[in-house]
């Protein structure tokens, strides 16, 4: 088995395009050579008195050889720090549970690259999504979307081609491969298929055991480990012996494992679960209504909800009991959350607020040591990677370049665990966390922000995907906003929003002080007047003095 790729000095291409690995951004070595002037003196002793606040502008600079362009297209990867004292290591940072990544919407000409990747996180599996068309509410079949310009604009349906591609990109890496066919409904809210209502069920079910079957037989042929034959089907989940039948032909073409996936608000309501190897559960529990929660409250929340509507839910207990009732091992098919503020409010809704990526991080350390240590849980599918189409501050779903892919590299790869369960693994280098006690920068003025928006159930798209249109994206169940303006990256996947404000896109996004952001330029500015005003009276003094004297500047690795 091939190891993925170091991260250390790799950085991330702009929206969509090929990773530049072997670039980073090194420090630079000033050599002085007949005279040391002044204003080079000056300017390494303004640099080495600002060092901190330079490290969290140092992506924007080009290292030797590398364009501008390229310096300043995103964030960049490093290697993860020193873990907090006390934390220990585990010989398998998965727990033998599944490691899942979902990667509906990577290119199939990146597949490979993106799941080496993964690999060197710790990711064990790959989840594949392929999308079917319901052209309205009540029709009675699913189909290829083929033509999208005479089927409502839907999301044209990934080629068999492309579906082999990425399995074999995959199992190239000794990972296992999870296989989701799901549809589109063109007149639901939101577009999603838990609320489809057939007019003839009979008639819809003998088209949906076709559809079921054709992606039975390719994951067969190609050794799928798990393919799902359905998912938050809430509007349908009581017609029992229809998928029954469901089960049973599909059984009869995939000796595999056989998965359903019920959605977090109606666990239980699938009274066939028994018939199927692995529950699923689409676990994006509403959790806190905070801007930026701890990673203590967090896990917190788990057993007792303080989102509105939800105060006091216990997810770790109804969770639990599904399990217990049915005896089946349960596999969050799906979890994932916002890199933005109030992403535990709502986490089915792809709402975009203010650049916050260290909640992400503590969301999905909160998950891992919720469950990790359950017999009865089977791991997690994160949903979802992509490579983001912003070349700043991107706050989207994907934890790809984010403080979240360092804390799974650190579970899952290092198998890092913190001596106290509150202890995040990883920060970013900076975070606006205004309720986060470690954190914590000075709060907004009251009255800044709003609460962070509710709506109905839909399912759309995350923004920001690259590679290829994902207007039926499983990841959010909820109406998209639009997206929200990025900032300037900081350096590193440890490493947060930047020196940028980010402007948020809807209501419920605090703005956080601009001020505080802009400090390190401010100082960086009248550091550099100071210094060209001290050059010009020291360069008189040692003008032709021979000094060999050279200083040096550490910039931290991409």
């Amino acid at each position: 088995m091939t190891p993925g790729p170091s991260r250390v000095g790799r950085a991330e291409g702009n929206g969509g395009g090929t990773s530049k690995v072997g670039v980073a951004m090194r420090g630079r070595r000033f050599r002085r050579q007949w005279g040391l002037t002044a204003a080079a003196l000056a300017g390494a002793v303004a640099v080495g008195l600002l060092a901190p606040q330079v490290s969290a502008l140092a992506a924007t600079a080009p290292s030797p050889g590398q364009p501008a362009s390229a310096a300043s297209s995103g964030p960049t990867t490093a290697p993860l720090p020193a873990p907090p004292p006390g934390t220990t290591t585990v010989s398998d940072g998965t727990d033998g549970k599944v490691a899942g990544m979902a990667i509906p919407n990577v290119d199939p000409s990146q597949s490979a690259e993106e799941v080496q990747r993964l690999k060197a996180d710790g990711i064990n599996t790959i989840s594949l999504f392929v999308w079917w068309w319901m052209p309205q509410q009540s029709s009675n079949f699913v189909e290829r979307c083929s033509n999208p310009a005479q089927q409502q604009n839907c999301t044209p349906t990934e080629p068999d081609a492309e579906l082999q591609v990425q399995i074999a990109a995959a199992q190239q890496y000794g990972m296992r491969t999870i296989l989701v066919p799901i549809f589109y409904c063109g007149s639901c809210e939101g577009g999603w298929r838990g609320t489809a209502q057939p007019s003839d069920t009979s008639a819809w079910f003998s088209s949906y055991r076709q559809f079921i079957d054709h992606y039975a037989d390719l994951a067969q042929q190609n050794r799928v480990s798990t393919l799902f034959i359905g998912s938050e089907m809430t509007s349908l989940e009581n017609q029992q012996q229809q998928w029954l039948n469901v089960i049973s032909e599909a059984r009869q073409h995939f000796s595999g494992q056989l998965g359903y996936e019920e959605n977090w608000d109606v666990l239980g309501n699938a009274h066939y679960l028994n018939s199927v190897d692995v529950i699923g559960v689409s676990a994006y529990f509403p959790l806190d209504d905070a801007q930026s929660p701890s990673l203590g409250t967090i896990l917190g929340d788990w057993r007792s909800s303080q989102a509105s509507g939800y105060a006091g839910h216990n997810w770790v207990g109804l969770v639990q009991h599904l399990a217990n009732s049915t005896g089946k091992p349960i596999l969050f098919g799906e979890v994932g959350y916002m890199s933005g503020d109030y992403a535990a409010k709502q986490p089915f809704l792809n709402f975009q607020g203010t650049v916050n990526w260290q909640l992400q991080s503590d969301l999905y350390q909160a998950v891992l040591a919720t469950f990790h240590s359950q017999p009865w849980w089977a791991g997690a599918v994160w949903w979802e990677w992509y490579i983001p189409a912003s070349t700043g501050g991107d706050n989207t779903r994907t934890p790809r370049a984010k403080t979240a892919e360092s804390l799974l590299e650190a579970w899952y790869g290092r198998g890092w665990r913190p001596a106290q369960s509150s202890t995040p693994l990883v920060l970013s280098a900076q975070a606006d966390s205004p309720d986060n006690p470690e954190l914590a920068p000075p709060p907004p003025p009251p009255g800044s922000g709003s609460s962070a928006p509710g709506g109905p159930a839909g399912h759309q798209s995350s923004a920001g995907v690259s590679g290829r249109s994902a207007t039926g994206s499983a990841a959010s169940h909820g109406p998209t906003s639009a997206a929200a303006a990025g900032t300037a990256g900081a350096p590193g996947r440890v490493s947060t929003q930047g020196t940028g404000a980010s402007a948020s896109a809807g209501p419920g996004a605090a703005s956080s002080p601009t001020s505080r952001k802009g400090l390190p330029v401010t100082i960086l500015a009248l550091a550099s007047l100071a210094a060209a005003g001290l050059a010009a009276l020291m360069a008189l003094a040692s003008y032709g003095s021979r000094s060999r004297r050279a200083a040096k500047r550490s910039a931290p690795a991409g």
